[in-house]
């Protein structure tokens, strides 16, 4: 059986990997009741915008440093590094209540997301080109998404008998434990690409050379920034992805079934993995056809009326789920074939960076116009970033 799913030998390199994204699902226990779980503590969806923009504020400022680190230093470190401290913020939200102290955790917590972003896929691609087996890294990518969809599947599901039997804030602290418990996995992971080692401050220093060499080669590669601000708009297309949570329940939806919903969500994630992996369309035709059905999906939200949650539920599992996971590896694997290979964790840096300040003001503008147009109306504008999106997509040359 296990010859039917795993090539030869894929198992034996990619163990650790796919064991660690299988946890990292189960860890996202918290997030079907992220966004609730503020706002029945009294806060905005503003205020919560603020939340999400504290983090990627805190990516801003943390990106290139921790990327290029991982490129000087040590990828497999910055991902246990990362994932530990991670762990241990999710821990301290389930403690703390006053709203400028948990806006500081989570612009800490985009501190920590900088050390694992563009390491972690740095760091199998890198793997996988020691050992010349280019053959499994879009396997790779897709079985990623598959795994964490399986954890996904169970994770909401542990969450909604949490949150119906006892608490919400319980639910923080089994998240950051199984974060905490990821982070252990990585450090059985080898490293075979390891750089000259040097001394913590001098790896630092160095990081704004990379930095430097990085930012350079995307201006100069012309595919890449091409790729960068496609991506980008298309990212945008999710500005008011907080408003889900709060527009399922004012639906009708009892909160604890958000557990149950994003259970589908992961199966149906799954489902589209195994689908990426029979698509050899080109992304500049694949993306904006995508693009244009979530589009669609956005505009349909006008002909579903309360209390018929069903429809939103139906729209939701699509538009968040679904055609992003069809797309992703696709897209994935061309980012990394035009990156260099010497810097490629700090060009996933930059462009997670970009992403970030754009995401940052974008969410609190969100934030905004839900709390005062309404979240169906907010999420339909977004939407239209699917149009700019498109245009470069349509200028990629695969």
């Amino acid at each position: 059986m296990f010859n039917k799913i795993f090539k030869k030998d894929e198992l034996k390199f990619l163990w650790p990997f796919y064991l660690s994204n299988f946890l990292l699902g189960l860890s996202l226990i918290i997030l079907p009741f992220l966004v609730i779980y503020f706002k029945n503590m009294g806060f905005s969806l503003y205020q919560i915008s603020l939340f999400t923009s504290a983090m990627a504020i805190g990516v801003l400022l943390f990106e290139i440093p921790t990327g290029a680190f991982a490129d000087n230093y040590s990828r497999k470190k910055s991902i246990v590094l990362g994932f530990f401290i991670y762990g241990i913020l999710l821990l301290g939200i389930a403690f703390i209540t006053d709203f400028y102290v948990l806006l500081c955790f989570w612009f800490l917590s985009g501190l920590a997301v900088t050390f694992i972003s563009g390491a972690d896929d740095a760091l199998v691609i890198d793997n996988l080109s020691h050992l010349k087996r280019e053959d499994l890294k879009k396997e790779f990518f897709i079985k990623v998404q598959a795994l964490r969809g399986f954890g996904m599947i169970i994770s909401p599901f542990i969450g909604a008998y949490v949150v119906k039997n006892y608490s919400m804030s319980l639910v923080w602290v089994i998240s950051g434990i199984s974060i905490i418990l990821v982070g252990a996995i990585f450090t059985f992971m080898k490293e075979y690409y390891v750089p000259k080692r040097k001394s913590f401050v001098k790896s630092v220093m160095d990081s704004y050379k990379t930095s430097s060499k990085g930012l350079k080669f995307i201006i100069n590669n012309k595919k890449l920034l091409i790729l960068i601000a496609a991506g980008l708009f298309f990212s945008l297309m999710s500005a008011a992805n907080n408003g889900w949570q709060p527009l399922l329940v004012e639906f009708s939806l009892p909160e604890y079934s958000l557990g149950i919903v994003y259970s589908i969500l992961g199966i149906f994630t799954i489902i589209s993995s195994i689908i990426s992996r029979y698509l050899t369309t080109k992304i500049k035709i694949l993306l904006p056809i995508f693009i244009v059905m979530k589009m669609i999906l956005a505009f349909g939200l006008l002909l579903v009326t309360p209390p018929e949650f069903l429809g939103v539920v139906m729209i939701f599992i699509v538009y968040t789920g679904m055609l992003d996971a069809i797309t992703m590896p696709s897209l994935s694997v061309y980012f990394h074939k035009i990156s260099k290979k010497k810097i490629r964790a700090t060009l996933v840096s930059i462009k997670s960076m970009v992403s970030a300040f754009v995401i940052a003001i974008f969410s609190i503008f969100a934030g905004l116009l839900m709390d005062n147009i309404g979240i169906t109306r907010t999420i339909i504008l977004s939407s239209l970033f699917g149009i700019i999106a498109i245009f470069f997509f349509l200028r990629v040359k695969d």
